[in-house]
């Protein structure tokens, strides 16, 4: 419930320093805590036969290297380069439900927050903090976002993918338990409580790091100043690295 989510949370906002955890049976009990309470879910939602949808697009202008940050509970983000000086972002909501009035007052209720600043904008998903428990319906929120190359991301999602490609200003991601892929970017920092982390084509002259609590670490063609990729519970495969001392770690695979 909302404490689970309040722990997970705090925990993806700093980094996972997999030296300062007592030991393999404090992750899989958080682990195991995701599973059973992802569990939970499924069945609340096995009766959700209704599905509503709606569609939006915001245009945002954020001009070659601003910043945009994305803020997601449940569904996807993805984000690939264009020209220009604009962001456009497709926002699809589906909402989930036992009938068509309780799939509609999902839509209604379950929102997305734009903040647009000179150079910066951000997109928060909001959830009623009343219906956080057992609502009528279940919504997730998908993003499709093209935006200048140069735009600095970070982005965030409790239950979906990360998706970046093309994208050369700095990127920092944090997820729950989904996969996350950055293709042709920089500076990159991913994070992850158990999902798999694939890095490919990164050309940094800084600190490439990818973390993750449960899932594999693939690297391919990076070239950075520093390299660290740490995994509690998958393998790290590399293939063409040009990096300085990196630092590649796992504590149950290989």
């Amino acid at each position: 419930g909302p404490q689970i989510d309040a722990a997970v949370r705090a925990a993806m906002s700093g980094d996972i320093q997999l030296g300062d955890l007592r030991g393999l049976r404090d992750l899989r009990a958080l682990q195991d805590l995701r599973v059973f309470r992802d569990q939970q879910n499924r069945n609340h939602e096995r009766d959700f036969r209704v599905t509503q949808e709606s569609r939006e697009t915001k245009t945002l202008k954020l001009g070659a290297t601003g910043a945009l940050e994305v803020r997601n509970i449940a569904g996807d983000i993805t984000v690939t380069a264009v020209s220009g000086g604009d962001a456009t972002v497709e926002i699809i909501k589906t909402s989930k439900a036992q009938n068509d009035a309780d799939a509609k007052l999902g839509l209604e209720k379950v929102t997305v927050d734009t903040d647009q600043r000179p150079d910066r904008a951000s997109l928060i998903a909001h959830y009623p903090d009343g219906d956080r428990d057992r609502p009528p319906y279940s919504v997730s929120i998908a993003f499709h976002i093209k935006a200048p190359a140069g735009t600095r991301l970070t982005l965030s999602t409790l239950g979906g993918n990360l998706t970046v490609t093309d994208i050369k200003g700095d990127v920092s991601t944090s997820t729950h338990g989904r996969d996350t892929t950055v293709t042709n970017g920089r500076t990159v920092s991913v994070k992850s409580m158990g999902g798999t982390i694939n890095l490919t084509g990164i050309d940094s002259d800084g600190t490439v790091e990818a973390q993750t609590l449960g899932g594999e670490v693939n690297l391919k063609q990076i070239k950075a100043r520093r390299l660290q990729a740490l995994t509690g519970r998958g393998d790290v495969s590399a293939m063409d690295l040009n990096c300085d001392n990196p630092a590649l770690g796992t504590m149950g695979g290989n």
